[in-house]
């Protein structure tokens, strides 16, 4: 989950707009002298709204991939895709690598209709 770690991303991604008095301070100071304004809810919300969008568009693609290369296949290629960009997230520098990140990382949560699919045949 992204909320409880906010306070801290933004101070390690420069997102504050008080970033270069914070980077002045003590590591344990930071994240409580950290002031998020108007740039930085603006990066925060853009990632958020990033977190959703991919998420939504992978819903609706899925129906026809999972038809065409079955549950098992579709879940393999969602969740190495998915492993990929985690590891790849470890890397971010800047508000707009959390957006694109933030994007791709998204598509993790359509598993469960893939996961809904494969259970209704084994049970049916």
């Amino acid at each position: 989950a992204f909320a409880p770690l906010l306070t801290v991303v933004r101070v390690d991604l420069g997102l504050c707009d008080n970033d270069a008095e914070v980077q002045l301070l003590p590591e344990s100071e930071r994240v409580s002298a950290c002031v998020c304004k108007s740039a930085c809810k603006s990066t925060i919300g853009s990632a958020n709204i990033a977190a959703v969008s991919f998420d939504v568009l992978t819903r609706f693609l899925l129906g026809s991939v999972i038809e065409k290369f079955g549950p098992k296949m579709t879940d393999c290629m969602l969740l190495s895709f998915g492993a990929l960009v985690v590891s790849l997230s470890a890397a971010i520098q800047s508000g707009s690598q959390l957006i694109a990140a933030r994007f791709f990382v998204s598509c993790l949560g359509s598993t469960f209709v893939v996961n809904q699919f494969w259970n209704s045949i084994m049970f049916s």
